[in-house]
């Protein structure tokens, strides 16, 4: 597709864009071009920007004649050569199209490389042979010939992902902007441009449609086992609704207790910490392999555990004990579409996210095993507090006796906050031990203050 010569909307939704699995930018023509090159050629494709800086800012390259040849013969130096095109955008901003390669995988002369999210990273030899041997395309990055933009894209979906990423959608046409997020493609000029499967699970409102096992099944179950289940929900929306609809499942179906200090200021503790379930949700549905047939993603919730799973195993070219500090995207394209729309972190540091969060937590480490199937285990966090952790009627009455200088009976707690006198007085009790309030008088003339000292500890 030619880029809009006569205005410059596109520069501007490149500087919003920014590098990522198929954009990059250069402020100049240089001789690393072929590392780009040849990165995006042994992956799906993309577009390398001369003359605009990394932080989106305008320079211009100088095109010329000259430096346009000079583009053209550092393709056809590669091996085997790239057949690239150019074209000079306003303020002498170049942008150089490299198609996926068909002969891959393809080298210049400081070796091999591979697009991997914004970075174009050397290969290493087993990564050369998997990719010799691979004969079909990134999954996400394929386009569906039954998703054409006009009939697949739900503009729902669309505008809550253009918000949450910060794409002015005024600024650009539409097919230009899926086509250089690489959610859809032109199978040639005379076709509308398609979804691909990234554009599906991202941009469609319902992708099973497309790829039927684009569901996530959550069940709470009421023991330990999967014979009793509490509660089963099907998730089948575009992919950023599932994973809100997963993480609220959780939440929902995990318990929470609070804690208060000794200021009285109160704090939510999870079973299981927020931000390692909101990775691991994450992970799975951007690391499942979409085409294992008749299984789609997983969330257990039993009584002592919780367990995230996903189809195809361990993303090949890494073992289980480099997860913590390596990075291999099974779906690339997705895994950037995501990450712009503020789900999920780069650089391989999302276990490490994890393990941060379990143990700030006080949660034990997470378990994986990974056969056919992708599977992160977490265990309840460890009651060993601190502070003091309070019941949510506990909570209740402390905010009730803090708003009454001259205190209230049990009596007045119950009527006040609409529970029975026995609860009431149960978590009087409770208050009394940890010393969080103050009994005053006798008989029916008990008044219950809020105690201003420090509390023992529990």
């Amino acid at each position: 597709m030619a880029l809009d010569k006569k205005s410059d909307r596109s520069i501007k939704l490149i500087s919003q864009l920014q590098e990522g699995q198929r954009i990059e930018l250069k402020e100049r023509v240089s001789g690393s071009l072929a590392r780009e090159m040849v990165a995006f050629a042994n992956a799906e494709g993309g577009i390398i920007y001369c003359g605009i800086s990394d932080e989106g800012k305008v320079v211009g390259a100088k095109s010329s004649n000259r430096i346009l040849s000079e583009i053209q013969d550092i393709a056809r130096n590669c091996e085997p050569s790239i057949a690239i095109q150019v074209e000079t955008l306003e303020d002498d901003v170049i942008a150089i199209r490299v198609p996926q390669g068909v002969d891959k995988p393809y080298q210049c002369s400081d070796g091999f490389f591979m697009r991997n999210g914004p970075n174009s990273q050397k290969m290493r030899g087993d990564e050369i042979r998997r990719l010799l041997a691979a004969s079909r395309p990134f999954f996400d990055g394929t386009s569906v010939d039954s998703a054409p933009v006009s009939k697949a894209l739900d503009k729902s979906a669309l505008n809550s992902y253009a918000a949450s990423a910060s794409i002015d959608l005024r600024l650009v046409p539409l097919n230009e902007m899926l086509i250089n997020l690489g959610a859809a493609t032109i199978p040639s000029q005379r076709e509308e441009p398609k979804l691909t499967n990234a554009g599906v699970l991202i941009f469609s409102a319902n992708p099973s449609r497309y790829i039927p096992e684009a569901r996530v099944i959550a069940v709470r179950y009421g023991g330990t086992d999967r014979f009793s289940i509490v509660d089963r929900k099907d998730f089948s929306g575009d992919l950023v609704s599932q994973i809100e609809a997963s993480l609220e499942f959780i939440k929902r179906h995990t318990n929470v207790s609070y804690s208060i200090d000794h200021s009285g200021q109160r704090s939510e503790i999870r079973e299981y910490p927020g931000v390692a379930i909101r990775e691991a949700v994450i992970n799975a549905l951007v690391h499942r392999d979409y085409c294992f047939q008749n299984s789609c993603a997983y969330i257990h919730i039993f009584s002592d555990r919780l367990e995230i799973e996903n189809p195809g195993g361990i993303v090949a070219g890494i073992a289980l004990d480099e997860l913590d500090g390596r990075s291999i995207r099974r779906n690339p394209v997705l895994a950037d579409l995501l990450y712009r729309a503020g789900y999920g972190e780069k650089l391989g540091s999302g276990m490490i996210r994890i393990q941060t969060a379990l143990r700030q937590n006080g949660n034990p480490p997470y378990s994986i095993s990974a056969t056919n199937f992708f599977s992160i285990r977490f265990l309840p966090r460890i009651q060993k507090d601190t502070g003091i952790t309070l019941s949510d009627h506990q909570l209740s009455i402390l905010s009730a006796l803090r708003s009454s200088s001259a205190g209230l009976t049990s009596q007045q707690l119950a009527v006040q906050l609409n529970v029975s006198s026995t609860t009431i007085t149960r978590a009087i009790a409770e208050l009394l031990k940890k010393s969080l309030v103050l009994k005053r008088g006798m008989g029916r003339s008990t008044v219950y203050v809020n105690n201003g000292r420090p509390p023992t500890a529990p």
